[in-house]
């Protein structure tokens, strides 16, 4: 079967580089073996426009000026690349902030991949953007003939939003073996690992309800582990400042494989404290991890 998936995000994009791609790496190395792959993604600074790992055949599109540029490129070009390749089936990976326009015959071929919906979040975060992703994300659940999501809440309320209209299934995340083998410690401190992104992830809520916990138990501190763009850093940096426990957060930057696991391994507490998103692979990880 030739197999082809559209979605803007990579593993190794400095802008994003979030849990979806590295999900979506993982699945298509497997399938490679007996199908033929192709993923479209976006272009990023020092990418290449088309190469091939683990058998599946990747092709970049879109400029690597910006990240906003970028996006958009992608949302426009990507359908154009759809065009051009052959497939028996496609996966549109929608993102809000980069929808995507396919006639309604592609469509019909097509599977939509949703990880959560986003909602007023895109309007509160991206006031003027977010209105069109709003929008795109109101009229996407109902523009494809299947959907599948990754978790059972997100599932409930994606079928809520379709009236059982549509076919909504639930493909679950899997988790990397080396985690159920760590040797769980518990230091003092909670951590949170993953993209440095405010208000997404809700970081400003974690660094203040930290700031409570803080003056209850006197010996605990917060580590935030994760990489994200230059803005989002700053952001977050400034809130720590700011907050009365800043003496007791550590803002680690971005962490390799082996920092990760021991920070896991070690934490007596992990926290996700998302605002809108589905069941991230780092919970999962956590989960593994005897967190």
């Amino acid at each position: 079967m030739r197999i082809c998936h559209l979605s803007y995000d990579d593993p190794a994009n400095p802008w994003l580089g979030g849990g979806g791609a590295v999900r979506a790496r993982q699945i298509y190395r497997r399938l490679a073996a007996a199908h033929e792959v192709t993923l479209v993604t976006g272009g990023f600074r020092g990418a290449a426009a088309e190469e091939y790992v683990d058998g599946i055949r990747i092709l970049r599109t879109g400029t690597a000026a910006t990240y906003g540029r970028s996006r958009m490129e992608y949302a426009l070009r990507a359908p154009q690349a759809l065009d051009k390749l052959a497939w028996d089936v496609w996966v549109h990976e929608f993102s809000a902030f980069a929808p995507l326009c396919v006639p309604r015959r592609t469509r019909r071929r097509g599977v939509l991949l949703l990880y959560h919906l986003v909602g007023m979040h895109a309007v509160r975060k991206h006031p003027l953007v977010g209105l069109f992703a709003w929008l795109a994300e109101r009229r996407v659940l109902a523009a494809y003939p299947r959907v599948i999501t990754i978790s059972s809440s997100v599932r409930q309320a994606e079928l809520r939003r379709v009236g059982g209209q549509v076919p909504v299934d639930c493909v679950g995340t899997g988790v990397d073996a080396r985690y159920l083998e760590l040797e769980p410690a518990d230091d003092p401190f909670v951590l949170y690992l993953g993209r440095l992104d405010v208000h997404t992830k809700g970081l400003d809520l974690l660094v203040a309800a930290f700031a409570v916990v803080a003056r209850r138990h006197p010996g605990i501190e917060l580590v935030l582990a994760g990489r994200g763009g230059a803005g989002e850093a700053d952001r977050l940096g400034r809130l720590v400042a700011a907050s009365p426990a800043r003496q007791r957060i550590r803002l680690e930057g971005a962490v390799n494989e082996d920092r990760k696991c021991d920070l896991l391994r070690r934490c007596r507490l992990f926290c996700m404290p998302s605002r809108y998103e589905g069941w991230g692979i780092a919970a999962i990880e956590a989960a593994a991890a005897g967190k």
